[in-house]
């Protein structure tokens, strides 16, 4: 995934502070365009489907409307999940689909040798539960940091 450009990341900045602004609302529409270009968020994360409108926010990955049904069955501790259409999403939330992705997760996944996991074990591991702490840390340190000085991914 290239960097935006800064025009971009200044549009993208703009509308997170704008977003900030509220307690929630619905997601943003030009990071939601940021999010979809993401590798690997054409599909759903778990099964490959084309109709991802779902997301496991503590992942920062898009889902199918099957696929999020099995990880609300997980319970909101292991993955907390919203969809990309209906749904209010706090700035914290829209950073953590800024900054995750479907293939970054898969890449961590298979680096864990959990990728080929049944979604229900998959993300109960250790692994997971690294990954959506340091996704939910790293957030964290950008809204300390301050949306204006948002770098992008």
């Amino acid at each position: 995934q290239p960097p935006l450009d800064q025009a971009a990341l200044d549009q993208l900045k703009e509308e997170l502070v704008t977003h900030a602004s509220t307690r929630s609302s619905p997601f943003p529409p030009y990071s939601l365009r940021v999010v979809n270009s993401l590798a690997g968020n054409k599909a759903c994360a778990d099964c490959s489907s084309p109709d991802a409108t779902w997301a496991s926010v503590t992942h920062g990955i898009l889902l199918c409307l099957n696929c999020s049904g099995r990880h609300r069955g997980l319970g909101v501790q292991c993955s907390f999940v919203r969809s990309m259409t209906m749904d209010d999403w706090t700035v914290q939330e829209v950073l953590k689909m800024l900054e995750g992705g479907n293939d970054q997760l898969a890449t961590f996944f298979k680096k864990q040798s959990v990728g080929d996991y049944e979604i229900e074990k998959k993300y109960k591991t250790k692994a997971s539960r690294y990954y959506r702490e340091s996704l939910g840390k790293h957030t964290d340190t950008i809204m300390e940091k301050g949306l204006a000085n948002y770098e992008g991914r």
